[in-house]
């Protein structure tokens, strides 16, 4: 689970299932949208080093993979090209 205000150390790839974008407004929890498998989020807050926007929450039983800066790294290493593509060192 990501919340709302959390710092973005992280992005994530949905690799099996999908997971709900939500927020809360006046105790009501408002559904934005669906991320399902082989798409991103995260993203933005990620490599603009922000906060969270919204609450992200599986919908399904799903697999999810996290890269974290030392992850970015190490697909950097591996793969010279990925330095010239502006990825977030």
């Amino acid at each position: 689970m990501v919340l709302k205000g959390e710092d973005a150390r992280c992005l994530y790839y949905v690799e099996r299932g999908s997971v709900e974008v939500s927020y809360m407004t006046n105790e009501t929890k408002i559904v934005v949208g669906l991320i399902g498998s082989g798409e991103f989020f995260g993203e933005i807050g990620f490599f603009d080093e922000g906060t969270r926007v919204r609450d992200i929450r599986a919908s399904e039983d799903s697999a999810i993979r996290l890269f974290d800066q030392d992850a970015m790294n190490q697909l950097k290493q591996e793969n010279p090209p990925l330095k010239n593509k502006g990825v977030k060192a």
